[in-house]
């Protein structure tokens, strides 16, 4: 048993440093390309404002779900979401709409 919670919680660990690795290249991104102090807000607000949202049902959805898939959905969305923006800015579709979007699901996904 002990060993099982070990290792979730590495796992668990290492998706999360992955995850703000990438929120932190997408707030560099848009520093460093429109140049534009509203872009920023809007990143900062995307960013934060729905992992706060859901984060205050998170408690509620534990306990009521399959804590398990209440772990896992959000995190494959999460990377699900990330692909598909890396792969729509590799063939040049990435514009602050598409980036902001992709940042307020990640954010709402972080919150649960």
């Amino acid at each position: 048993m002990m060993h099982c919670i070990g290792r979730q919680t590495i796992e668990q660990t290492l998706s999360l440093f992955g995850s703000s690795v990438v929120q932190y290249a997408i707030f560099w991104y848009l520093v460093l390309w429109p140049n534009s102090g509203m872009v920023m807000t809007g990143t900062m607000v995307a960013a934060a404002l729905p992992q706060a949202i859901v984060s205050v049902f998170g408690g509620v959805w534990a306990d009521r779900w399959n804590r398990k898939l209440l772990v896992m959905l959000p995190d494959a969305v999460i990377a699900a979401v990330t692909i598909c923006l890396s792969a729509s800015m590799a063939i040049g579709w990435g514009d602050t709409g598409l980036i902001l979007v992709v940042l307020v699901i990640r954010s709402a996904g972080g919150g649960i």
